[in-house]
């Protein structure tokens, strides 16, 4: 064994010295045998990397797909700020600026399409009745809530979809304007808004005095909401020239992205892009103005503004060519006469005591001579929109009085005279008995009307006038709740529904305040 062994081991020292000496003589005669050749890679050609503008950037950044036929972008302005976290009681915030923007591709122009924010709406999916301002809180707040505000713009402008938002809060607003450093504008009047005074005039506007422009609507001479829509939709189109002239539109898909968290949109940045290129390209003159017009009415326990639904109509054929049926419901009439049967279903059985209670009242009183007594005239309620001006013609002339002798006057007795009253001086006068014969009579019209089959919902005369007879109704059904001494019995306000804080008839709670 030991004898295999050896041999085995001189074999394999025997072999390693012939391969070395063979390398060895191979190295001698051919040295470059020591490298192993590389197949050398292909070096990639070298160009000169093209910088591309900020306008080349853009188209090629564009989402091509959106940019045909009409596109509707929705600006939504939330009435969030800091300050107002410190409110009492009050932190529900609103979609206060709603503005359809119906961007046409085809026809390369846009045309704005201002909502006003108290407007009676329909908010698709939730039972109530609510301001479209409101669309936002029922949509479960701010910021989960803007899909809603979508939602319910679309049922404004008859079902046509509304895809697209960017929404700001109003320090947002200010931080937007700084960022493209202010813009000049040609301020119509003077006002005041949380201590800080603006004069009329020609002047650059920062962040600060923009917002305060877009707010104000008291103390001023085109006040209200509707003036404040109008004045919104100017500031817009005076921002939107000022970046047109500056080259800064090309710069909106940066500005979103700086603004993230801040400025919320569901589109993204391609899509952004796009609508960046076509205004551009967009000349100012191509840029509509709109209302979704109505009248303010106090309805419904509060002041909403009721859709003329005869120019909603016109207004989205004009700028859709689609045909949208009138929504009754939703015009002045068909809220008016909502308003009257959801009181009068309430009401009625607190009105038929209330009667039937003044009338043992008298009764059981000395009887008066009625039969001459007629119920007073109407007196004609003043609308919102009415102004009462004094007719100098018609002042009466002042009561000139005798001059009294003061030593003319009988003497003062030590003790009051005691007078006795007559046993048969009625309880109620005369004119607390045509108190409620007129309330008789406004209440049996409430009634017929709330009973008839058919309403004309094209002319809203008749509603208004009746709703303007229940709220009298109700005034003077107060004052006789006081005077036949029924305070007790009523005192559960049983001649007012509050229906916003019934949680069976709102879905959702909204404080409007």
């Amino acid at each position: 064994m030991k004898k295999i062994l050896k041999w085995v081991l001189i074999i394999v020292v025997v072999s390693v010295i012939v391969v070395a000496a063979i390398n060895i003589i191979r190295i001698v005669y051919n040295p470059s045998s020591l490298f192993v050749e590389v197949k050398q890679q292909e070096k990639p050609e070298i160009t000169a990397i093209e910088e591309l503008s900020p306008y080349e950037q853009l188209v090629k950044d564009a989402d091509r797909d959106i940019m045909k036929n009409i596109v509707n972008v929705l600006i939504i302005g939330v009435d969030y700020s800091e300050e107002r976290e410190t409110w009492s009681g009050k932190h529900d915030y609103h979609a206060d600026v709603m503005m359809i923007c119906a961007i046409n591709f085809d026809e390369n122009k846009v045309d704005l399409i201002s909502i006003p924010r108290d407007t009676y709406a329909k908010i698709p999916g939730v039972e109530g009745i609510y301001k479209i301002n409101a669309s936002l809180n029922c949509g479960g707040g701010f910021p989960k809530g803007l899909n809603k505000v979508c939602e319910a713009a679309s049922w404004m402008i008859g079902g046509i979809p509304v895809d697209y938002y960017y929404a700001v809060t109003m320090p947002v607003v200010k931080e937007l304007v700084d960022t493209i450093g202010g813009v000049d504008f040609d301020l119509k009047f003077d006002f005041q808004m949380a201590g800080r005074s603006y004069k009329a005039g020609q002047q650059h506007m920062d962040g600060q005095a923009v917002l305060d422009f877009l707010r104000v609507r008291k103390n001023i001479k085109e006040s209200g909401d509707a003036n404040r829509v109008k004045r919104q939709k100017e500031m817009l189109v005076t921002l939107f020239r000022k970046m047109k002239s500056q080259n800064l539109l090309v710069n909106i898909p940066e500005y979103v992205k700086m603004f993230d968290g801040k400025l919320l949109t569901n589109t993204d940045i391609s899509q952004t892009a796009a609508l960046a290129l076509f205004g551009y390209n967009l000349d100012e003159e191509n840029i509509s103005a709109h209302s979704i017009v109505g009248n303010m009415t106090d309805v419904f326990n509060w002041t909403f503004c009721l859709t003329n639904q005869k120019k909603r109509v016109k207004l989205i054929k004009d700028v859709y060519g689609i045909d949208v049926p009138q929504d009754k419901e939703y015009s002045r009439a068909g809220a008016c006469i909502r308003w009257i049967q959801m009181e009068l279903e309430f009401l009625t059985p607190n009105f038929d005591y209330l009667i039937k209670r003044a009338d043992e009242e008298i009764a059981n009183d000395i009887e008066i001579d009625m039969t001459e007594a007629t119920v007073p005239p109407d007196e004609p309620t003043p609308t919102q929109d009415e102004d009462h001006d004094i007719d100098d013609d018609n002042e009466q002339e002042p009561v000139v009085t005798e001059e009294i002798d003061e030593t003319s006057k009988p003497e003062e007795t030590a003790e009051p005279i005691e007078s006795e009253v007559p046993e048969d001086v009625p309880k109620y006068d005369r004119e607390i008995r045509l108190k409620v014969m007129k309330l008789k009579e406004d209440y049996k019209l409430c009634k017929e009307f709330m009973n008839k089959k058919e309403y004309n919902y094209e002319n809203d005369e008749e509603a208004v006038n009746v709703l303007g007879v229940l709220s009298r109704m109700k005034e003077s059904g107060k004052e006789l709740v006081d005077i036949f001494g029924l305070k007790d019995e009523f005192k559960k306000n049983k001649l007012k529904w509050t229906y916003e804080y019934e949680k069976d008839f709102n879905e959702i709670y909204v404080d409007f305040r």
